[in-house]
């Protein structure tokens, strides 16, 4: 081979490998970036999630507590229904006793009381009351007659007079 295409070849690989060299400590570096990055998201994932454990088991810790005592309240309140049963049942065998024992008691009144007769109607051609009002209006037969009243004061001061216009 010829001495110059030889030293070409040797600068050829020489850079190829100065190339490769670059290239697998990039290569190198990135991986040790991402598996930096991975190792600190798991990191980070796993003391959310030892977080999130710790405040469940608080929260079910009191959710267990609250239900043994209501637990515990309803054996209670089951037992003093079946007591208050049980004297209910006592109460009506005792009234049942007494009214099967008691004779009837006797009517207060003799004899029952007689309806009150009712008022025949007036036949006057009166106007009702309008709704819960009453119209006190004075009317005339003849056209054009007003008839005024003046109310008297109050305690007898004066008496009332009636003027015709």
């Amino acid at each position: 081979m010829n001495p110059d295409s030889k030293f070409l070849l040797d600068e050829l690989k020489k850079r190829f490998d100065e190339q490769d060299a670059r290239l697998e400590k990039r290569l190198t570096e990135d991986d040790e970036k991402w598996e930096r990055r991975f190792q600190e998201n798991g990191d980070k994932w796993e003391r959310h999630f030892a977080d999130a454990e710790v405040a469940t088991n608080s929260r079910l810790s009191k959710l267990e507590w609250v239900v043994d005592t209501l637990e515990r309240e309803r054996q209670d309140m089951e037992g003093s229904v079946d007591n208050i049963r049980l004297a209910v049942k006592k109460l009506n065998k005792h009234y049942e006793h007494i009214s099967f024992e008691l004779p009837p008691e006797a009517p207060l009144l003799p004899t029952a009381p007689l309806l009150a007769a009712g008022h025949p109607s007036t036949g006057l051609p009166a106007d009702r009351p309008h709704g819960h009002r009453s119209d006190n209006h004075i009317r005339e037969g003849e056209f054009g007659s007003v008839t005024t009243l003046i109310h008297s004061p109050g305690k007898g001061r004066g008496r009332g007079v009636v003027r015709e216009t």
